[in-house]
């Protein structure tokens, strides 16, 4: 293990130490907050935590309550517009990450990382456009210049419509989200990142009344899904992957959901959503280009797949359900599935010398018709049978100061995964945050983390928000 690695363990519990005693004095009362929408191999994540909430929302830094165009009024009585560069509202943020690895065949790497979004408002109307961008110093694959998001989005009377390349959140789970099958998931960006995402282009029609909505959906591309280099501690694959995508249909076949959303507050607080889809899966599987067997590429298939997610809060307990049912329609080499993930949220109502804590538990489980169907699918299955358990403090202080920490346990392969995660704003727009990982793999070399391998990861970030 190199050296600097061995002095950066020891960094999580200085930090720890230090944001305890750094909290305000005063003591807040906690309470749960009610869950609203926007922003986890199948799909891994970072394991942090965060409030539950039915459409979890995008990280992006909170912009002020204000009137994108505005219009001033003279002493004639004139009426006078704003210049157009005037009404647009811009935010996002810069970064560097820095990765030091317990293992000498990765180096360390250096990348710039960056999301900008761009709107303009007028009425009820707006157009939205996010630009993300990536520069690994190591891994050519994992740079680009992407845009990401580009709709238009308006509203009258009860009704919504959206149209354009965009991303959704779905679910109420925080480690992983078996609901959230929307977008494509961002490899490149970040493995364990559950919000890094690919927009699709899309549709939507959304009427609202009372307490409830009702959506519909239509999604009109599938996304590539490109992977780190080969030499990559985040490359699970076991041999070289082509990059191709083979749809059981056309790639721009409408996949097409039906959303029923409500929330309840009377007795207790209620959010839950309904989700009907008839088109291509978010899972995927992986498939050999050829005869030799020396390269792989990826499958998508049909299915039709009922979704259920919401959660309930009563006094300082929240309680989280998501399921899922998936028909496979015609793709012999899937077995239809079942998905089910339960989770608890606690949160204390005194604060501890000036600190807020969070704790969490969530178990996650698959269940499959046809076992003999499931080779292709379960090499980068994460997330069955599998109980994560996480926490979160936060402090209160000049820094927003906050530590994070999870763990997440596979049963059937013993696979383990640790995150410890500290950060602290520098003045108004600065961040500087540390993450420490621990991967074990279990008894099946043959899954995603057994392909990594036993390692561990420091990371460094420092971002301005804007």
């Amino acid at each position: 293990m190199k050296k600097i690695f061995s002095l950066l363990l020891i960094l999580p519990l200085c930090f720890s130490s230090l944001a305890w005693g750094y909290g305000t004095s005063k003591t807040t009362k906690s309470k749960p907050k009610k869950t609203k929408s926007t922003p986890k191999k199948g799909t891994t994540t970072s394991t942090t935590v965060s409030t539950s909430s039915t459409e979890k929302p995008k990280e992006t830094p909170t912009l002020p309550s204000e009137n994108v165009q505005e219009t001033v009024q003279n002493t004639t009585g004139e009426v006078k517009n704003d210049h157009f560069w005037d009404t647009l509202s811009t935010r996002g943020t810069l970064g560097v990450s820095f990765n030091s690895y317990s293992t000498d065949e990765n180096p360390d790497n250096f990348a710039l990382e960056g999301n900008v979004e761009i709107a303009k408002k007028w009425d009820s109307s707006e157009v939205v456009a996010n630009i993300a961008l990536l520069y690994d110093t190591n891994d050519k694959n994992r740079r680009f210049l992407l845009l990401n998001e580009l709709y238009y989005k308006t509203k009258f009377d009860n009704s919504t419509l959206v149209f354009g390349r965009n991303i959704r959140s779905w679910g109420v789970m925080e480690a992983y989200s078996t609901s959230d099958v929307f977008n494509t998931k961002n490899y490149l960006s970040d493995s364990f990142d559950m919000s890094s995402k690919y927009g699709a282009l899309s549709g939507e029609y959304t009427y609202s009344y009372d307490d409830s909505k009702f959506s519909i959906i239509a999604k009109l591309e599938e996304n590539d899904q490109p992977y780190p280099a080969s030499d990559n501690i985040y490359n699970y694959l076991p041999l070289p992957y082509n990059g191709d995508l083979k749809t059981e249909k056309s790639n721009h076949r409408p996949t097409v959901y039906l959303k029923y959303s409500r929330s309840y507050n009377d007795l207790f607080q209620s959010d839950y959503s309904l989700i009907l889809q008839n088109g291509y899966d978010n899972k995927r599987y992986f498939d050999f280009t050829n005869t030799t067997q020396s390269a792989l590429e990826q499958h998508a298939y049909l299915v039709n797949k009922a979704l259920f997610f919401g959660n309930v809060t009563y006094e300082n307990l929240i309680i989280k359900l998501e399921a899922a049912y998936t028909d496979v329609i015609n793709d012999p080499n899937i077995s239809d599935y079942i998905q089910t993930a339960l989770g608890v949220e606690y949160l204390p109502s005194q604060s501890i010398n000036g600190a807020e804590l969070r704790f969490l538990l969530e178990y996650y489980n698959y269940a499959y018709q046809n076992t003999n169907k499931l080779e292709n699918q379960d090499f980068s299955e994460m997330f069955n049978n599998d109980l994560f358990l996480g926490v979160q403090s936060s402090f209160g202080d000049a820094g927003s100061s906050e530590i994070k920490g999870g763990i997440l346990y596979d049963f059937t392969n013993h696979e383990q995964t640790y995150v410890l995660t500290f950060g602290t704003r520098m003045q108004e727009n600065y961040r500087l945050s540390m993450e420490w990982m621990v991967i074990s793999p279990g008894d099946n070399p043959l899954t995603a983390l057994g392909q990594m391998g036993q390692f561990n990861q420091v990371t460094f970030r420092a971002n301005y928000f804007f």
